[in-house]
C-alpha cells in the first residue's frame, strides 16, 4: 500500500508536474518575443526546478510519472530551439530572418525612412544623369552664340532681330535722331525685342533668341545695365552663324551708307558722336587747282593696293599732315573726303587729359572700319599737355607725367605699338612748332599746304555760290576782290561775306568796299 501510493503520488504528481511546466514553457516562449533577456533567465529557473523536482520525489516513477517526465523533457526541447531559433542558432545554428539583421529590426519606421532614402538618392542620380545627358545632346546637336552688349556686333545683331522678329508683341524702344534728305534732323524709333524670349525664323531654319538684361552689372564706360542676347538653332555648322552676322552687318551699314559717321573717344573704346551726317560734296571744299584732285587720288590708291605694301614688307598705313592758317578748310576737305570714300571719322583729341600712352595705343588699335583717324590742331594739343616741340619746352602738365608724351606718340604712329591698315590725318596752323621725329617719313608721308585763298579759288567759289551767273561776273569778282580786300584772305572769309548776298550776284560785286568792315 504504501509503495502502491508512493507510486500514484508520483504518477501524479508527475502528471501534475508535466502539465505545470508546459504552461511555464509557452509562457517563457510569449515572454521571449517580448525580451530575449528575461526568457534566458526564465529557461534556467525552470531547468534548476525540474532538476530539483526530480530529485525530491525519489522512488522510480510509475508509468504516469514517466509520461509526464517524457512530456516535460519535450517541452524543455521546444523552448530550447524557440530560444536558439530567436538567438541565431548558436555557432552553427539557421541563419535568422533578414528583419533581424537589418538596424531596428522589425521597426516599421526605419524600413519606410530606409525606403524613402534609397527613393530619393535614386531620383538624384536620375536627375543629374539626364541633365548631364540633356546638355551633351544639346551641345552636338544645337548651335548657340552669345553676343555681349559693349561688342559692336551687338546693335547690329539687334536690329536685325527687330526687323525679323514682327510677330513678337514684347518690345523695346530705341529713340535716334536722323538727317532728311533737306538736313532736317527727324526723331526716329526702332522697336526692338525687350529682355526675354524671341523666336523667328531665318533661311528656313528656326532660332531662338533670348535677351538678357543684368541691372545689377553696369558697363563702366557708360553706366548702364550689362546686356547680352543669345541666339540658338539647330545644327552644328558654325557658319550659319557667321552667314547671320554679316547679314546683320550689312544691313546696318546700308542704313548709313550715305551717311558720315563721326566718333569720338570715350575710355577705352570709340563712341558714335550725335547722328551720322550727310556726306559733303568733296567739290563744295574748293582747294587750290589740283591740290584736291591729288590727295584724293592718294588715299584711293592706297586703299586700293593693300598687297604692294604686303609684298614689299611696308608698313600698310598712311599719315597724311595738312597745314597753313585757320579758316582755309583743312577740317572741312577732310570731312568731304571721308564722304566721297564712304568712310567714316574718329576724331581724337590728344589734349584730354585722360589721354595716356597706354590709351591711346589701344584706341588706334581699335579704330572701326572704313574710318579715317583725325588729330585736328595737333600743336596746340601737344603744347596743352607739354610735348616738347622744335623750340624745345614742355609745360607743367608734362612736368606732372600728365597726358600723353612724345616718345608714347611716336611709338604710336610708327613703332612696336603701331597699327596697319589705318589712313591718319592731322591738322595744324604752326608746322613749325612740331617736332621734327613727329613729321618726319614713315609717320607722315604727305605734306599738304592749304594756304589764304587764290584767284582760282576766289572765281570758284563766286561760281559755287552762283552757278546761273555768267562767267564774266566771276572773273570781274576776282579781279576787284584785292583792290577793296586786304590780302591775304581765307576761304572761311570769303565765304561770309557771300553769305550776305545769297541770290544777288552783282550786289556782291557792288559791295566789296564794305568788306573790310565785316
Amino acid at each position: 500500500t504504501t509503495v502502491s501510493g508512493a507510486m500514484d503520488n508520483g504518477g501524479v504528481g508527475g502528471e501534475h508536474g508535466g502539465g505545470h511546466h508546459q504552461q511555464e514553457g509557452r509562457q517563457a516562449t510569449e515572454e521571449h518575443r517580448d525580451n530575449n533577456h528575461n526568457h534566458n533567465n526564465n529557461n534556467n529557473n525552470n531547468n534548476n526546478n525540474n532538476n530539483n523536482t526530480t530529485t525530491t520525489k525519489g522512488p522510480a516513477p510509475s508509468v504516469w510519472g514517466r509520461r509526464g517526465q517524457q512530456q516535460q523533457t519535450a517541452s524543455l526541447a521546444d523552448q530550447q530551439q524557440v530560444g536558439s531559433t530567436t538567438r541565431g542558432g548558436g555557432r552553427w545554428g539557421a541563419a535568422a530572418p533578414t528583419s533581424s539583421i537589418l538596424p531596428g529590426g522589425d521597426n516599421p519606421y526605419f524600413s519606410a525612412g530606409f525606403g524613402l532614402v534609397v527613393l530619393g538618392g535614386a531620383l538624384a542620380v536620375a536627375r543629374a544623369g539626364g541633365k548631364r545627358g540633356w546638355d551633351m545632346a544639346r551641345r552636338q546637336m544645337v548651335l548657340r552664340m552669345e553676343i555681349a552688349s559693349h561688342d559692336p556686333a551687338y546693335q547690329w545683331v539687334l536690329r536685325w532681330v527687330g526687323q525679323q522678329a514682327t510677330h513678337t508683341q514684347e518690345v523695346s524702344v530705341q529713340t535716334s535722331y536722323r538727317l532728311a534728305a533737306d538736313g532736317r534732323k527727324g526723331t526716329h524709333f526702332d522697336l526692338l525685342p525687350s529682355p526675354g524670349w524671341h523666336w523667328l525664323q531665318w533661311k528656313g531654319r528656326p532660332v531662338l533668341v533670348h535677351r538678357t538684361r543684368d541691372k545689377q552689372l553696369l558697363d563702366v564706360s557708360s553706366g548702364v545695365a550689362s546686356e547680352n542676347v543669345v541666339l540658338s538653332a539647330l545644327g552644328r555648322d558654325k557658319q550659319f552663324f557667321l552667314d547671320l552676322l554679316l547679314h546683320a552687318k550689312q544691313l546696318a551699314l546700308a542704313a548709313d551708307h550715305s551717311k558720315t559717321p563721326v566718333y569720338t573717344a570715350f575710355g577705352h573704346e570709340w563712341r558714335l558722336f550725335g547722328t551720322p551726317r550727310r556726306p559733303r560734296p568733296l567739290h563744295s571744299v574748293i582747294l587750290d587747282q589740283g591740290q584736291s584732285h591729288r590727295i584724293l587720288t592718294d588715299v584711293q590708291d592706297f586703299l586700293h593696293q593693300p598687297a604692294y605694301y604686303i609684298d614689299r614688307g611696308i608698313p600698310y598705313r598712311r599719315g597724311y599732315l595738312l597745314y597753313g592758317p585757320p579758316g582755309t578748310g583743312k577740317t572741312s576737305f577732310i570731312t568731304a573726303l571721308a564722304g566721297e570714300l564712304r568712310y567714316g571719322i574718329c576724331v581724337l583729341n590728344l589734349s584730354d587729359k585722360g589721354l595716356t600712352d597706354d590709351r591711346l595705343a589701344h584706341l588706334l588699335s581699335v579704330v572701326p572700319e572704313r574710318c579715317i583717324t583725325l588729330l585736328e590742331d595737333v600743336d596746340a594739343a601737344l603744347d596743352h599737355v607739354g610735348i616738347p616741340s622744335a623750340q624745345g619746352g614742355a609745360s607743367a602738365s608734362n612736368r606732372h607725367g600728365l597726358g600723353v608724351t612724345l616718345s608714347g606718340l611716336l611709338n604710336t604712329l610708327d613703332g612696336v605699338a603701331s597699327t596697319e591698315e589705318r589712313v591718319l590725318f592731322m591738322t595744324t596752323n604752326h608746322i613749325e612748332r612740331l617736332h621734327p621725329a613727329l613729321i618726319r617719313p614713315g609717320r607722315i608721308d604727305v605734306k599738304e599746304k592749304i594756304d589764304f585763298a587764290t584767284r582760282h579759288q576766289m572765281e570758284h567759289m563766286f561760281h559755287r555760290f552762283y552757278p546761273e551767273a555768267p562767267t564774266s561776273l566771276g572773273t570781274e569778282f576776282a579781279d576787284k576782290l584785292p583792290q577793296h580786300v586786304p590780302m591775304p584772305i581765307s576761304m572761311a572769309q570769303l565765304q561770309a561775306y557771300l553769305m550776305l548776298h545769297k541770290s544777288q550776284p552783282r550786289n556782291a560785286i557792288h559791295c566789296l568796299p564794305e568788306f573790310p568792315r565785316l
